[in-house]
């Protein structure tokens, strides 16, 4: 009877599993996936978007920031509630270093008796506005129509939001992406740490699609994932700059008159009275918003 030899390794061996690979599958898979697929690690809360250690490394703010820096615009995104769901307003920017910093996060509760009105809505996302300049708020859902034609009215670039099972297969790993790779920064925020590791995902025929297994609803998340989503486009190599030019904070300026009450009469402003959102054409050909 001849001998038998068994070899076992975890590692995989096939020479087309090169270093280069697996960094382009680390980016584009899932924590969990990558995990199962590279590295035949089955770990418990496989199934989950991130890890605790991913998110407390990214909660590196003590505390939200209370002034925008200068020459810097900011995107806003808004969930709407009313009662049950809190209205959470969030803003953010893209660093130098190409990490998404979310800047701040309000949270309004509305109760039975007193639900969240869009006024109150307004009126903050408007003193907000003063002193982190907007690129672009967004706001979800079809209720908030009210609230973005009043936020249009005072001047402010607005667009209403409605997300698809498209749009949210697309945006979640690219948040989830962020924190695996640590090129988000969050400030520290229970609810939204709460929200993150409450949150599941499960692959389908349209891609992912994200779960809450617990109580706590995804509002703060939602709203970190709509600003990851606005500000990544700019991280591309052929993207646009948000770097502002001494002409564009010129421009700024003349908004920041015209938006206060003051005529603004100088032709080179670049200022369209009809259009809040100014544009040029870069260096590459591409148009791009200003503010």
């Amino acid at each position: 009877m001849s001998e038998v030899y068994w070899y076992y390794t975890s590692e995989n061996l096939s020479p087309r599993v090169t270093p280069a690979f697996l960094a382009r599958a680390r980016k584009i898979l899932l924590p969990g996936q990558y995990r199962r697929e590279h590295e035949n690690a089955w770990d418990e809360g496989a199934d989950s978007i991130t890890t605790a250690a991913d998110v407390d490394a990214a909660m590196s703010l003590e505390t939200m920031a209370t002034r925008g820096l200068p020459g810097v615009a900011y995107m806003y995104f808004i969930d709407l509630g009313a009662v049950t769901n809190p209205t959470v307003i969030g803003l953010g920017h893209l660093s130098p270093t190409n990490a998404i910093v979310i800047d701040r996060l309000e949270t309004l509760q509305g109760t039975r008796e007193a639900p969240v009105q869009i006024a109150a809505v307004l009126a903050r996302t408007v003193a907000l506005c003063e002193i982190f300049p907007p690129l672009l708020i967004r706001v979800e859902t079809w209720q908030g129509m009210g609230a973005a034609q009043m936020l249009q009215a005072a001047k402010l670039p607005v667009e209403l939001y409605t997300p698809t099972v498209k749009t949210n297969a697309e945006e979640w790993p690219q948040l989830i992406a962020r924190l695996s790779q640590r090129t988000l920064v969050l400030p520290k925020h229970a609810r939204l740490r709460d929200e993150l590791l409450s949150l599941t995902y499960e692959l389908g025929p349209s891609g992912i699609r994200v779960l809450d297994k617990a109580r706590v609803h995804q509002d703060h998340a939602v709203v970190c994932r709509g600003i990851v989503a606005m500000l990544e486009p700019y991280t591309l190599d052929v993207g646009p700059s948000l770097e502002p030019t001494e002409q564009e904070l010129g421009q700024m300026a003349s908004f920041s008159r015209w938006a206060s009450g003051d005529e603004v009469t100088d032709p080179e402003a670049g200022f369209q009275h009809d259009d809040m959102r100014w544009s040029r054409v870069d260096p590459n050909g591409i148009r791009r918003p200003l503010w």
